[in-house]
Order: C-alpha cells, then structure tokens, then sequence
C-alpha cells in the first residue's frame, strides 16, 4: 500500500468538557468530519488494599479476572513485590514476593498463565531482576541468569506456557524452557519502547533525541530486525520530543502516540498537541503510516498517558483528564465530569472490555475502571 499523503485543514473548536477545556482536532482530510462527543463509559469496578503502594499494570486473564502488578507494605512497611486478582468488584492478594524491597512493574497473561516482571532486593539498596509465572495451580520465580545485566525487567509478552520476551536495562531477551537467548541490544544514551502482535511480530521504538523516533520490526522472532523512520510529514508540526507518550499493538499493526510542536512561531503558546501513528501490517521494511493530529487545549495540561486497541479499529487514548476513544475506525471525545477530574495512569485491552488504572489528579488513590 502506498504511503498516504494527508492534507490537513483546521477543525472548529468545542468544548470538551464543562470545565472550559477546548479541543483542537485536525481533520484527516477535506471534508471529514471532526469527532463525536459522549459521555464517558468508564465505571468503577474495584479499588485496592490501604497498603498497596503502587499500582502500575494490568492484565486481564482468559477467565475475564484481572491481575494487577505494583507494590504493597508489609506489617514493618517493606515494600514487597505484589501481584493482586481483581474479579466480581472484589480485589484480593494473588501473589506476594518473599524479598523485603521490590516492585512489579508489569503483568501479562497468556494460555491461563500470568507472568509478572520487576525487581527484588536481595540486600539492602541491592537489586535484581524478578520474574514469576503462575501456571493455575502455583506461583513460581523462574531464574534468572546473571548475563542479563539488570536491576529490573519489563515489560514482558508471553508465547507460550513456558516461554516469553522479556526487556532488561541492556536489551530483549527471549526466555523459553529455562533458556535466555538475548535477541536485541539496546544502544547507549537511547531508550527504547517495545512491544508484540498478537501474531508474535516484535517492534521497538527508539528515542534518542533525533528528530524523528526509529522503529525496528521482526517477524522472526529476532533472529532479524528492519528499520523504518516514519515522518510526520505535516508543515504546520514537529516533534516536540520522540520520546513517546504511548508504544503498543493493534491487532497486527503497530500504533504509538508522540508529542508535537507548532512548526511555525504562529501557533507557539498555543497548547500540547499530539499525533497517533498506526502502522499497516506489511511486512518489516516496508510499513506505511496513518496518522492522527490532536490537540488538547484549555486550563489544565492535558497529556497522554497510555493506549491500548483491541483491535485495528477499536482503542482507547487515555491521560490526565482525557479519554479519546477509537471505534470502528471513528475517534469520540468523552466528557469526564469536573468533579472526578481523572488521571489515567495506564489502559489495556481485554477481550470485550477495557481496563484503566486512574485516580482524581492530585494523588487520590488509584482504582480499577472498566469500559466496554
């Protein structure tokens, strides 16, 4: 499929909520029309233990439960490495780390399994990377090999029952059957994004200060790796960093968002503007890009903090007060009230539902919300 050449005309400006909070919203092309406007869908569903202390990730599970990973203290105020089981707008302790110091910082589930990656302390202020897999009967922490030059691992996507891609500090690493195979070296002074299709195709994103994000594709396992630099290809921005705002998958494609910057000193002072970048599904090397150009404006800096899409079509862009669906190709700005004044903190996908992590912005204690 040829690369697409977008031209762009401004939007009109609405509300985007009672508080006097404007969105800016660039057409894909003459003559679309600009986003609808509903009502939020986000319901909660669950909230967690008073001596959790971080909540980081979610996960659902083939049976709908969902797995959340972070930190919780113990009776002399450790932090132990914690996995919780949110179902039937109940929350309970699913898995509690023996070390006296650590975090969870990611879960996944896969085949009935859940996976959970972050970092133990061995020794006061000494840390290790940490994996556990529960297998449906059991939790177990799986050995980790001192070749991995870490002191935390995450993200972590499942293949198998016994098998994952798994990112430490100096690079990706495929673990499968006891067996660590290091499949992609990160550079120094570069930090990377990563994620994995459904169908097993492995994409990283690479921000080093350039002035354009590089992203490296494999479909064969990483035994091999193409290199593409989309462009933005718009006169009226630039990246104002490609540091991303959110990495992930949708269904086979590949989808990020990015902060931009006015390009020309007219629009400077104007607000934070974004772009969504969904990548087709050919094959490494040879990717074309469609893109999105929004732009949060009004009193409060609206920001975006995560995404997730259950499919090509059908996604969330989540952030402080801000809740941006996709569906059936459609983008719906959602009014959240004033009172609640959210900030999501994190959004996955599920099966017929949507899972975020958000709080009121000011450090209100994070809770489980659902949307269909």
């Amino acid at each position: 499929m040829a690369e697409k050449r977008l031209l762009w005309r401004w939007a009109t400006r609405a509300l985007l909520w009672a508080g006097g909070v404007a969105v800016l919203f660039c057409a894909l092309s003459c003559g679309e029309p600009t986003p609808a406007f509903r009502e939020h869908r986000w319901r909660e569903v669950a909230a967690f233990p008073a001596n959790a202390e971080s909540i980081n990730r979610l996960a659902e599970a083939d049976d709908g439960s969902v797995y959340a990973a972070g930190s919780c203290r113990d009776e002399e105020m450790n932090y132990r490495p914690v996995v919780y089981r949110c179902a039937g707008g109940k929350t309970v302790e699913a898995f509690r780390g023996p070390y006296k110091g650590g975090d969870f910082g990611d879960v996944a589930c896969r085949g009935g399994c859940v996976w959970a990656v972050g970092a133990k302390e061995v020794a006061p202020e000494k840390l290790k990377p940490y994996l556990v897999r529960y297998d449906g009967a059991r939790w177990e922490e799986i050995a980790v090999p001192e070749t991995v030059h870490s002191l935390s691992l995450g993200p972590v996507y499942p293949t198998g029952y016994d098998a994952c891609w798994v990112c430490a500090y100096d690079g990706a690493y495929i673990y499968r059957r006891g067996v660590w195979e290091k499949k992609f070296t990160f550079v120094e002074r570069a930090n990377y994004r990563f994620t994995v299709t459904r169908g097993g195709r492995a994409a990283f994103y690479k921000y080093s200060g350039a002035a354009a994000p590089e992203i490296y594709i494999s479909d064969d396992g990483g035994a091999t790796w193409a290199l593409e630099r989309p462009r933005l290809d718009n006169k009226h921005f630039a990246y104002h960093s490609n540091q991303p705002a959110g990495f992930t998958s949708c269904g086979e494609r590949v989808c990020w968002a990015a902060r931009l910057r006015p390009a020309g000193p007219e629009r400077e002072g104007e607000g934070a503007y974004f772009t969504v970048m969904m990548r087709d599904e050919a094959p490494p090397g040879q990717g074309s890009y469609e893109t999105f150009f929004l732009a949060p404006r009004g009193p409060y800096l609206t920001n975006i903090t995560d995404m997730a899409f259950r499919d090509a079509l059908n996604g969330y862009v989540v952030g402080t007060f801000t809740s941006l669906a996709y569906e059936d190709g459609e983008w719906i700005f959602e009014t959240l009230p004033e009172a609640w004044h959210p900030h999501f903190e994190h959004v996955t996908a599920g099966r017929s539902s949507f899972w975020a992590l958000a709080g009121s912005y000011g450090g209100h204690a994070v809770k489980l919300y659902q949307a269909p």
